[in-house]
């Protein structure tokens, strides 16, 4: 009897100390942490082991270590130093009780970006005008530093901690992996990516930081509504209550729970969101007004998805929906939910009273066109994507007014303008039946009129050419 209740102490104590540390599926190979440089932010890991058991993350090409002790739930995180950017600085290996390495290797420091939304921001490099010389654009001294990561399509009633298995848009085997850029232009993989993703962050690039490693993180899933991707706690800020349930990838947060959840602790640079169709061809019940609802959900989403990262406040960058009928379709004709999309957007832009601040859009009402994919995914996704990235420079780097590439070591790429077209604020009538129409500070630059007869209040065709020089 002793030998016996001598071997069960033993047989329990080996298995209390034994690991069950557990890494996120987006901790691996060749992943890119959030840099510090330029107001960008500390980056975090975060696991799962047993409750109490102590975690020691260590690596980075330095001796410095990290000890953090997993809570009552079992889940810890480690916020790790400051960083500057920097390619493949190092290993990064993690061990619990057991020091037993989980190792994430060639680790780069640098700007991580979140693309989500529905069907266009998942629209394919390959449907997008001159699909081939961007795609080659990848393998320039610039670019080469970039890494993406696609999330599998999956929906669940409760946040999950992994991105759990599911088809995959890029195709076969192409999820829960980083993919170097030299990969996935040798292996086809960025003509299966989201143009709209790829293409803001590499004018981002060019714009502005240079070969800094970039990120690329994809979670999307065509012909979504925006209440999917909404954390629960978001629908609290709206005043009214969320359409009736919708079944699997529709129902109210279930995309979120599965798609944006398990990327909590993923510190980031910013977040790109092209949604709304669905929404728009929506019949909501009489008592809804499309606008404001839409206006509160998305409004709500972004505060929720930054409470629950718990990393500070994240740019937020909305591409503004296209037009959804092919050119010249009568007005009346034209879907109807697509204008108050359109305004929902616009209002998370910074103003007084707005519950978003470090938000922007990108107006696309003029580059409407059909593709492959049809009418609503027209394939100008080039400029789309050029007008993101000036608003993600100004928005998440700060720079204001006129654009000039003059920072040492970025690519030799001639920019020269600004991060908005004009964006309206008011518009005055004055004494002597002139009207004085002005626009947000830091938007009118470099504004003229053309003659433009018939313009005057007064009925006379006095030619309309005065413009007053600032924003």
């Amino acid at each position: 009897m002793p030998t016996i209740a001598k071997c069960t102490l033993l047989c329990a104590y080996a298995l209390s100390v034994s690991s069950t540390v557990v890494m996120p599926n987006w901790f691996g190979d060749n992943m890119v942490l959030q840099t510090e440089d330029e107001y960008g932010g500390m980056a975090y890991l975060n696991g799962k082991a047993d409750p109490g058991e102590r975690v020691r993350v260590s690596g980075f090409a330095t001796a410095k270590s990290y000890e953090v002790y997993a809570d009552s739930n079992g889940d810890w995180t480690a916020m790790l130093d400051p960083r500057q950017s920097g390619a493949d600085v190092g290993d990064i290996t993690v061990r619990g009780h057991d020091e037993k390495e989980i190792v994430a290797r060639r680790v780069s420091y640098g700007d991580v970006f979140f693309c989500s939304g529905q069907s266009n921001m998942q629209f394919p490099l390959i449907d997008a005008f001159n699909a081939t010389e961007e795609a080659d654009t990848l393998l320039e001294h610039a670019f080469k530093n970039f890494r993406f990561y696609n999330a599998p399509l999956n929906y669940s009633s409760t946040p999950q901690f992994n991105f759990n298995n599911g088809t995959c848009n890029t195709g076969p085997n192409n999820c829960q992996r980083w993919f170097t850029a030299a990969e996935a232009h040798s292996t086809g993989f960025i003509m299966q990516f989201s143009a709209i993703c790829f293409m803001t962050v590499r004018d981002i690039a060019r714009f502005h930081t240079g070969s800094r490693p970039m990120g690329l993180v994809l979670s999307t899933w065509g012909g979504t509504r925006i209440e999917a991707w909404m954390p629960p706690a978001a629908f609290d800020k709206c005043p009214s209550t969320p359409p009736p349930v919708q079944p699997n990838e529709q129902a109210a947060s279930v995309l979120y729970n599965a798609m944006v959840a398990p990327v909590n602790k993923m510190a980031v640079r910013a977040a790109i969101w092209y949604q709304g169709e669905t929404n728009a061809a929506e019949q909501l019940p009489s008592n809804y007004d499309l606008e404001s609802y839409y206006a509160c959900l998305l409004q709500a989403m972004i505060a929720s998805w930054r409470d629950l990262k718990g990393t500070g406040d994240f740019p937020f960058i909305v591409m503004q929906l296209p037009p959804s009928s092919p050119a010249g379709t009568p007005l009346p004709q034209q879907d109807a939910g697509f204008p108050p999309i359109r305004l929902a957007e616009a209002t998370i832009v910074p103003r007084p009273g707005s519950i978003t601040d470090i938000s922007g859009i990108a107006v696309g009402i003029d580059l409407g066109g059909s593709s492959a994919w049809g009418v609503d995914h027209p394939p100008n996704k080039n400029e789309m994507s050029r007008r993101l990235a000036l608003q993600a420079v100004h928005i998440a780097y700060a720079v204001q007014g006129r654009m000039t590439n003059d920072k040492a070591g970025t690519p030799p790429f001639a920019v020269d303008t600004y991060f908005s077209g004009p964006v309206f604020e008011a518009a005055t009538l004055n004494t002597d039946n002139s009207v004085a129409v002005s626009f947000m500070n830091g938007t009118g630059f470099g504004m003229s009129l053309r003659d433009v007869e018939g313009m005057n209040i007064n009925g006379s065709s006095d030619s309309c050419t005065k413009c007053c020089a600032g924003g």
